[in-house]
């Protein structure tokens, strides 16, 4: 008899959140008014543009936060209250990525709302969290640890802030455009 256990897996969670269009265009708005301000705070971007974190603290993204919080609160049914630490806009052209990267140990879940992706769009990656996994030799199998995800308008990536992830170059010289935020659960 064989028994096949599936052990530590990492979800990822994707989800279509569709604002109204008038609110929509409000935040690229906004957006594009933080980026003529010219204050550009780089993380793991490399070209392109990421506003300053703490957007969660205006008005304006409160309602989009919102509509966050209540699908992360059907992913994690409980008493808790989400309590969003970081919130920045990324605006990413042709070439424009995000480097591999981590958002650290002090959030429980991280997520990407992309609000404007036009065709040719530099897709998403996710690295496989096992320390072993890029050194098994397992090419037979076609495993991979690296997974690309497709992005597309309207779609919320939740995921844990450990996984480590970047973006490849976009081919199109539109604008991408994404809300990136760090949150964490505290308790009711």
């Amino acid at each position: 008899m064989i028994k096949k256990l599936t052990l530590f897996p990492t979800f990822i969670w994707l989800c279509v959140l569709q604002l109204e269009a008038g609110y929509k265009e409000q935040l690229l708005e906004d957006i594009y008014k933080r980026k003529a301000e010219k204050k550009d705070f780089s993380r793991s971007n490399y070209g392109g543009w990421q506003s300053e974190n703490h957007l969660y603290k205006h008005e304006l993204y409160h309602k989009v936060l919102d509509q966050c919080t209540t699908v992360v609160q059907n992913v994690f049914p409980g008493p808790f209250i989400c309590d969003y630490r970081q919130l920045w806009a990324q605006i990413n052209k042709k070439g424009d990525y995000n480097r591999l990267h981590g958002h650290g140990g002090i959030y429980d879940l991280t997520g990407s709302l992309y609000l404007k992706v036009p065709k040719g769009s530099g897709k998403l990656y996710f690295r496989d969290p096992r320390p072993g996994a890029m050194l098994t030799p397992s090419v037979p199998f076609n495993w991979s640890w690296e997974e690309d995800i497709v992005v597309n308008e309207d779609l919320l990536i939740l995921s844990f802030p450990f996984l480590e992830h970047g973006t490849w170059p976009g081919t199109n010289t539109e604008d991408r455009i994404s809300l990136n935020f760090d949150m964490s659960f505290l308790p009711k």
